[in-house]
């Protein structure tokens, strides 16, 4: 990668000194938890993957916003709009960060999900130097909209950025910021992903003839206060060179981390800086190696809890088709039970009771084969469980309806248990939340 000085510019976000002198080994990944990680792996562009219903899923806490740090370009016209249902897709995988550095001081910021644990962002959001280092606490709320937390809050278990930001004085914002390397990764400490869904990353340089949308959290919106609303504009980027992608979107204090992306959900930059004429991101292009190490995940499906209140049936699939039939039909989605692998070598096989209109779930062919010989119908592989054994599922039986029940809660298990439900151990498994 070619190490390029900032020239010309008035960088806003820059109080004063020069950029960093070039630094050895600049791509070189860093943890906040001192781990140093050589990393020369990289994977092709991802695509986006759309998240899933969130039945179930309610605001469970409200968060007051911090300031958000530094100074940022709005150019003629505040042409944002605010996102308002921030649930559906893409705006469910953005996120708002609430980070505290050890000198005590808390900034609200931008980022986005690109895999179901892994947050993008800007490098000054995990690590600054002014501020005393790594961060030492960072929550990420994905959909965050005034004071509703739709899907949690998610601590950070580690964070990570680049020898380059990490290494240098260019992490200093109050004294010698340059943004050639600002951008951070935060790992999350579930899988919420699965659930907001994620974007994809593109590695190729921008076509100035694209539209690219900028969404994130400004702490002000046409000089109004709008801390914790989400907004988003889009407009083309102007030029880039070998470190940055540069546009005239607008973007005020809150919006660094905010992705860059296209009309496929693939995020070509990370917003970081503002200058005199122009705002600026982070190309990915050059960081391809660091974020390549988190956009790891097993392939899975969501597996659809229903009920059927004439009944008291539980019914379990991963069709959406089937799931709309059924709701269609007068049943309650009662949102994403477990997440299974979309394959493995341990197959759920699916039957059904002609006589009691009940299914049954299990792995045991053994146990397939009794049920058919007792009238049961074969409905094939309804999903997989997990090899890797990390989320049991359990299951009760009703000796009263015959039914039985499947869950992940230790809480439901014995909620039932103790109102004459038999404990039938652990059906299979579905992967860790």
């Amino acid at each position: 990668m070619k190490r390029n000085k900032m020239i010309s510019f008035v960088v806003l976000l820059l109080l004063g000194g020069a950029a960093s002198s070039p630094f050895v080994d600049a791509e070189t990944i860093i943890s906040n938890d001192g781990t140093i990680t050589e990393v020369n792996t990289t994977v092709g562009n991802t695509t986006a993957v759309k998240g899933v219903d969130i039945t179930g899923f309610k605001a469970n806490m409200t968060v007051d916003p911090q300031p958000p740090k530094s100074t940022r370009t709005v150019f003629g016209p505040d042409d944002r709009f605010r996102i308002t249902n921030t649930t559906t897709y893409p705006y469910s995988a953005v996120v708002m960060t609430r980070t505290t550095f050890p000198d005590g001081y808390v900034a609200s910021g931008s980022g986005a999900l690109i895999s179901p644990n892994s947050v993008l962002t800007a490098g000054h959001n995990v690590y600054d130097k002014y501020h005393g280092g790594w961060a030492t606490s960072i929550i990420s709320y994905p959909g965050y909209n005034a004071g509703a937390t739709p899907f949690g809050g998610i601590y950070g278990t580690n964070f990570y950025s680049v020898n380059g930001w990490v290494g240098s004085a260019d992490s200093d914002t109050k004294n010698s910021y340059n943004s050639r390397y600002d951008i951070g990764i935060i790992r999350l400490a579930s899988n919420i992903g699965r659930h907001t869904g994620f974007f994809g990353v593109s590695w190729g340089a921008a076509d100035l003839n694209q539209t690219f949308t900028l969404t994130g959290y400004p702490g002000t919106v046409s000089q109004s206060n709008v801390l914790g609303q989400m907004f988003s504009a889009s407009g083309k980027v102007t030029s880039q060179d070998t470190n940055s992608l540069y546009y005239q979107i607008d973007m005020t204090p809150g919006d660094s981390g905010g992705p860059l992306y296209n009309s496929a959900h693939q995020i070509f930059g990370v917003n970081v800086v503002a200058f005199l004429d122009k705002n600026g991101a982070t190309k990915l292009e050059n960081f391809q190696s660091f974020v390549s190490a988190y956009l790891g995940y097993t392939p899975y499906s969501a597996l659809y809890r229903l009920y059927n209140s004439n009944t008291g049936e539980h019914f379990y699939t991963i069709g959406e088709a089937e799931r709309n039939s059924l709701m269609a039909a007068g049943w309650s989605l009662e949102g994403v039970g477990w997440f299974a692998p979309r394959s493995s070598s341990n197959p759920v096989y699916r039957l059904y009771n002609p006589n009691s209109g009940l299914h049954y779930y299990t792995m045991s062919p053994y146990e397939k084969s009794s049920l058919l010989t007792a009238g049961w119908r074969d409905e094939g592989i309804g999903w997989y469980s997990d090899p890797n054994q990390a989320l049991p599922i359990y299951v009760q039986y009703n000796p009263n309806s015959g039914q039985h029940n499947y869950t992940y809660s230790t809480y439901e298990r014995d909620s039932l248990i103790k109102v004459g439900w038999q404990d039938s151990g652990t059906a299979f498994y579905g992967l860790a939340n």
